[in-house]
């Protein structure tokens, strides 16, 4: 999958996660009380997006279970809402930069932080209050993550179009050949 697909579908799926994100909350509000179904939503939506992310990556789903499944816990346990925002951005990034895309640590770390925080800082700068709010912060959200995309890709652009231009070079070389009578 190219990074323009993997952008488009981070935007849709963000988007799906805000349009749902009021039903989910209700439904998980008739089972806990606040703050538990804040923090489920959003659990469940980055569990979401890892399992796309590990198809991405072309990593076993089993790999991204475990971070999955820490956060989890630490949404029952964890000792603020803030606090568990900030385990839930560490967590992200741990999977995406630690397990479905792995590369150098510092470029990788550099990369979550300011693509997390730099998602983390509008919404939390906006404050949402009601429902909608939160909604319309989620779906910010990930469009800001779909940034990851453009600066970590498997093939670096500049290589793809040395390769090109390689090819190009040497069918033009070949052709020279060929038109100037010489054997192949």
């Amino acid at each position: 999958m190219n990074p323009s697909d993997k952008i488009r579908s981070t935007i849709v799926f963000g988007f799906l996660c805000a349009l749902f994100f009021k039903p989910v909350q209700i439904m998980l509000g008739s089972l806990f009380s606040w703050p538990m179904p804040f923090r489920l939503s959003i659990w469940f939506y980055i569990f979401l997006y890892t399992l796309l992310l590990a198809k991405w990556g072309k990593k076993n789903i089993a790999g991204v279970i475990f971070p999955s499944a820490l956060l989890m816990v630490l949404a029952f346990f964890s000792p603020s809402l803030n606090a568990f925002l900030l385990l839930s951005l560490v967590t992200l990034g741990w999977i995406r930069s630690g397990l479905c895309f792995p590369g150098s640590f510092m470029k990788n770390l550099g990369l979550e932080l300011l693509i997390c925080f730099g998602a983390a800082f509008p919404v939390t700068v906006f404050s949402p209050r009601s429902g909608l709010t939160w909604a319309l912060a989620v779906w910010l959200f990930f469009l800001i993550q779909s940034v990851y995309f453009i600066f970590n890709t498997q093939e670096s652009p500049g290589r793809s179009i040395r390769v090109k231009a390689d090819s190009f070079e040497h069918a033009r070389r070949q052709a020279e050949k060929i038109l100037s009578g010489e054997s192949v």
